[in-house]
């Protein structure tokens, strides 16, 4: 039989629960402190030490925040490796593209570099 959880919003509670753990153990925190800094009451974050229950989206994201850790490691249990682009890959796109403006827009599917040569009016997107 093994202790993993059975169900994703167990596996996400498990999750928490070792993060913030870790967090008052290594730090000497007390919960009602970290609450007050994360935006979250006391007694949900007791609850979310312990496992016992699971905290929604804006919790999530607060007590990331105030832990200083990812979203990925409250809700996947690990952090994320970041993807590798071929560097023969980024060297062409650099190649092809030199001298033209690279514009970071934040409606730019992920991995994807937006290149505006000079005519302003003709925008190209890459795929890295």
């Amino acid at each position: 039989m093994t202790d993993r959880p059975t169900t994703a919003k167990a596996f996400v509670a498990a999750n928490v629960s070792r993060a913030l753990t870790a967090h008052f153990v290594k730090t000497g925190e007390r919960q009602g402190a970290f609450g007050e800094r994360a935006g979250v009451a006391q007694s949900s974050v007791s609850k979310y030490a312990s496992g016992t229950n699971t905290p929604n989206t804006e919790q999530l994201v607060a007590i990331a925040e105030a832990l200083d850790v990812s979203l990925d490691l409250l809700v996947l249990g690990k952090e994320r490796k970041p993807r590798e682009v071929d560097p023969v890959r980024r060297r062409e796109v650099i190649g092809e593209f030199a001298g033209m403006d690279i514009v970071a827009d934040p409606e730019v599917e992920p991995g994807t570099i937006e290149i505006r040569p000079d005519d302003p009016t003709a925008p190209r997107k890459v795929k890295l």
